[in-house]
């Protein structure tokens, strides 16, 4: 007999192309024509996807929104899909020229807004920033212009281009258009909810806003509470609210009293509910509590949300 639920690692179709963005008929297409993936089949010939078969089915969608054929890219790894999607942004098949030539549409919209950072021109680059986040899609806008717009302008800070005042701007205008999609967010009505915040005393919130955004888009109800939460407020939150998961981002480094009180406010959330910590790969408090999930990557951590809400669905 096929295996048919969470616990089992397989998921419907209705939940796959509720995560994925994609029809039924285009999955069925693309496992038929160009054996994207395989799922398995219950008893009654229903198709049930894994959690990899979900995974590269994004994968695929995102690499044939940026233009590149199915028949291209259907036979690729899930690591190499990645790869591709990660230095890529648009293709243009018809454009003649050397690779790269045509316009590329993403790169197009964060020089426009770096340029206006640049020279102080906060009204247009917020004009420019709100518009790309009108016309795209929830998840091309977190990944493709959010994320890498932070990654440019803090390189640019450490090569001196930037100083503090473009950061700051950049961080501020980023936060504010981020907290208004989370606050125009329609969950469902019983879905799960997902806490995020900063640990007491870090003030850095960008990830935690970054991933209730993306807990939004997978069909959590986001319970951001901003930074610096004591640890008493969020056990409050934790016992009486429907949230399975608590997600603490932290950035700055720490000294080893900080990271020994870190440890213990990590063991007594656990207590009440399922922690997650956000934090850079090499910072000196990852993985110092067993049970808790280290992530130091958006895209893992989207992995980790789609596979908890898929799991609830059931």
């Amino acid at each position: 007999m096929g295996k048919s639920n969470a616990e089992d690692g397989l998921y419907p179709m209705r939940v796959v192309t509720r995560l994925t963005g994609l029809s039924s008929h285009t999955i069925r297409v693309w496992e038929r024509r160009y054996g994207a993936v395989v799922p398995e089949r219950t008893s009654g010939n229903t198709r049930r996807y894994s959690a990899a078969d979900v995974r590269k089915l994004s994968l695929l969608k995102r690499a044939t929104d940026l233009g590149y054929a199915i028949r291209e890219v259907a036979a690729l790894t899930p690591e190499a899909l990645e790869d591709l999607v990660e230095n890529e942004t648009t293709v243009d098949r018809s454009a003649e020229g050397p690779p790269g030539a045509a316009e590329n549409a993403y790169q197009a919209i964060a020089d426009q807004y770096l340029d206006a950072i640049a020279g102080f021109e906060y009204y247009r680059a917020h004009e420019t920033i709100s518009r790309a986040a009108a016309l795209l899609g929830p998840d091309e806008f977190i990944f493709r212009i959010v994320l890498p717009l932070m990654r440019e302008t803090g390189e640019r800070w450490e090569r001196g281009e930037f100083t503090v005042a473009h950061e700051h701007a950049v961080t501020a205008q980023m936060r504010g258009l981020l907290d208004t999609l989370l606050r125009m967010t329609s969950p469902q009505p019983g879905v799960p909810q997902f806490l995020a915040s900063t640990p007491e005393g870090h003030l850095h919130e960008f990830g935690a806003l970054v991933a209730s955004q993306m807990a939004a888009i997978r069909g959590y109800e986001p319970l951001y509470l901003g930074p610096s939460m004591p640890v008493d407020d969020l056990e409050v939150v934790a016992e009486k609210s429907r949230a399975t998961v608590l997600l603490l981002s932290i950035i700055r480094d720490m000294d080893e009293a900080e990271m020994a009180a870190l440890d213990q406010t990590l063991r007594r959330l656990q207590q009440h509910i399922e922690v997650w910590v956000g934090m850079p790969t090499d910072h000196a408090a990852r993985g110092r509590v067993e049970g808790v999930r280290y992530f130091d990557r958006f895209e893992d951590l989207d992995l980790a949300l789609t596979e908890r809400i898929t799991a609830a669905e059931f």
